[in-house]
């Protein structure tokens, strides 16, 4: 005797949905972490490029003018406290960065600077900083000179971001010497 075929009952076609949602939820899960871990890479990246060419910016000024009357490093906006609309960006630029205690020094800066708060005049050194980099970043910089080596000017520069409610920074270090004591006659 034979039997007639048998079809798929509700009960068994509920549980192979409910194990093919489940397997598709995992997917676009998997998809969604990826492109938000894609979105902050793609901001690193972003203010990466940011602060080079800042850092670029500053460093072709060069010492002379940045340090003369109406220059960046002269200018009513390099404070000597740390700016507190960009407090979130900190990082280790307030009060001595590591990379200088490391040495052994106990440098204060003398100026931090939010560069994003300055006219025109400066925001034209970085002419590549669009309006949407703007509303998406912070860069702030810090000018430290050494007792004892004043001819020396370490340079500290983060560029910030929020993502996700949290402050992500960018660093960047460099030092400006000054070429009429500095004997190999290089600037930075």
């Amino acid at each position: 005797m034979m039997r007639a075929p048998r079809g798929v009952t509700l009960i068994e076609g509920l549980v192979s949905t409910v194990i093919l949602l489940t397997g598709m939820v995992g997917v676009l899960q998997g998809l969604m972490f990826a492109s938000q871990q894609n979105s902050i890479a793609n901001r690193h990246t972003r203010a990466s490029v940011i602060a080079q060419e800042l850092m670029s910016a500053i460093e072709q000024q060069g010492r002379a003018r940045l340090l003369a009357t109406g220059g960046l490093f002269a200018s009513p906006q390099c404070a000597g406290t740390f700016p507190s609309a960009v407090n979130a960006f900190k990082g280790d630029l307030a009060p001595t960065p590591p990379a200088l205690t490391a040495q052994g020094f106990t440098v204060a800066a003398t100026c931090y600077i939010d560069f994003d708060s300055l006219g025109a005049a400066f925001q034209a050194m970085t002419p590549g900083y669009s309006a949407i980099d703007r509303t998406t970043y912070e860069r702030v910089v810090a000018v430290y000179q050494h007792p004892t080596n004043p001819e020396v000017l370490y340079i500290g520069l983060n560029v910030g971001w929020r993502d996700a409610g949290r402050a992500r920074v960018v660093k960047r270090f460099s030092a400006l010497y000054d070429t009429s004591t500095n004997q190999t006659n290089l600037e930075y």
